[in-house]
C-alpha cells in the first residue's frame, strides 16, 4: 500500500478511536441459552419439528460449552471461543459428525449476529 493510500486504518487511528468502545458494548446482553431459544423461535416456520429438535440438541452443546467456560453474554463470543468449542466438541464424537455440529452453530451465529438481532421477528 502506498504512503498516500488512506483507505485502511492504522494503529494510530485505533488508539485515537479507543474511547468509542466496541460494538459489543452497545448490544443488549443475551445469554447463550436465551440466544438459542430466540434463534429456534425465529426458524420455527422454516424448520420441521424434527429439524428444530436436532438444532436444539446440537446448539445445547454450545450452551453447555459456554456454561463450562463462564461465557454468560453472547456479545463476549470471540473467534478463540469458537475454536475452543470446535476442539472441545470434536473430542466427543467421530469427526464425521463435527461438520453438521459446526454448520448449525454457524447458522445460529449468522442469524444472531445480524444487525437486527435485537429485534426478534424481523428476520
Amino acid at each position: 500500500m502506498s504512503k498516500g493510500d488512506d483507505r485502511r486504518s492504522t494503529f494510530e487511528d485505533a488508539s485515537r478511536l479507543g474511547n468509542r468502545g466496541s460494538m459489543s458494548e452497545e448490544l443488549k446482553p443475551t445469554t447463550p441459552a436465551e440466544a438459542v431459544e430466540w434463534y429456534l423461535k425465529e426458524r420455527e416456520s422454516e424448520l420441521s419439528e424434527k429439524s428444530r429438535e436436532n438444532h436444539r440438541y446440537r446448539l445445547k452443546q454450545f450452551v453447555k460449552f459456554c456454561d463450562e467456560n463462564d461465557i454468560e453474554n453472547m456479545n463476549a463470543i470471540t473467534g478463540r471461543n469458537l475454536h475452543r468449542f470446535r476442539t472441545w466438541r470434536g473430542q466427543d464424537f467421530k469427526p464425521v459428525h463435527l461438520p453438521r455440529q459446526l454448520q448449525d452453530l454457524r447458522g445460529f451465529l449468522e442469524v444472531f449476529s445480524a444487525p437486527h438481532a435485537d429485534a426478534p421477528g424481523t428476520r
